[in-house]
């Protein structure tokens, strides 16, 4: 049986891409500037979804300055990998940039579950006995 904060990271997931979506295409539709667009989209899509998954994805009810750093570093982190996959990995498997990026949303789904899910969204009494 699949656990049901995996459905749950799926579904905040998918909403987090919608709402980035959305806006990105909504503010570039009224001409204001790509960077621009893109900078308030992903800031957004990336509030809803820090808040999605600690509130509901993995029901922490205790947001603190140390989680929130935690899912900063992660976020960087899949930035990181992502551009590893698309520049480095995807050209030396002469790779098509689709098929990086299929890449990309296979790995980094994984990577970000078993993140927030063991270190990013962990309460503090389960940080308590060894991740301080």
């Amino acid at each position: 049986m699949i656990h049901a904060s995996i459905v749950r990271f799926a579904i905040v997931g998918m909403g987090t891409a919608i709402i980035y979506i959305a806006l990105f295409t909504g503010l570039a539709g009224i001409d204001t500037p790509t960077a621009l667009a893109n900078i308030a989209a992903f800031s957004i899509a990336i509030a809803f979804q820090y808040l999605g998954h600690s509130i509901w994805t993995f029901q922490n009810r205790f947001m603190s300055a140390s989680s929130v750093y935690r899912f900063a570093m992660t976020i960087i982190l899949g930035l990181g990998v992502s551009t590893l996959i698309v520049s480095v990995v995807g050209p030396s498997l002469n790779l098509s940039h689709f098929s990086s990026a299929l890449i990309v949303q296979v790995v980094l789904p994984v990577i970000n579950y078993i993140l927030f899910r063991f270190w990013v969204f962990v309460s503090t009494s389960h940080r308590a006995a060894g991740d301080q």
